[in-house]
């Protein structure tokens, strides 16, 4: 779970270096603080749906906390999260 929040902040980081060039900087960057599996069930495709706490800086907003639901599929690369 923390490998698929962390692939997902890592493409949006990308997204931001390659659109602000040379003036993206860390305070532009989200940065995952934590994340927590509350509970998760098997769905009836073999994926799996988790309750989530996330603590996450975001920039511009700042810290955020929040439990939320998020589906999660297993791929060649690994888990990742279904948007």
């Amino acid at each position: 779970i923390e490998r698929a929040f962390q692939q997902e902040i890592n493409n949006s980081n990308e997204q931001v270096r390659k659109n602000a060039g040379n003036i993206a900087n860390e305070s532009m960057m989200t940065k995952l603080n934590s994340v927590k599996r509350i509970s998760c069930e098997k769905n009836s495709k073999g994926d799996y749906n988790c309750k989530i706490d996330a603590d996450i800086k975001f920039p511009f907003v700042g810290q955020r906390k929040s439990v939320a639901d998020f589906e999660f599929i297993k791929t060649e690369d690994g888990w990742k999260i279904v948007k």
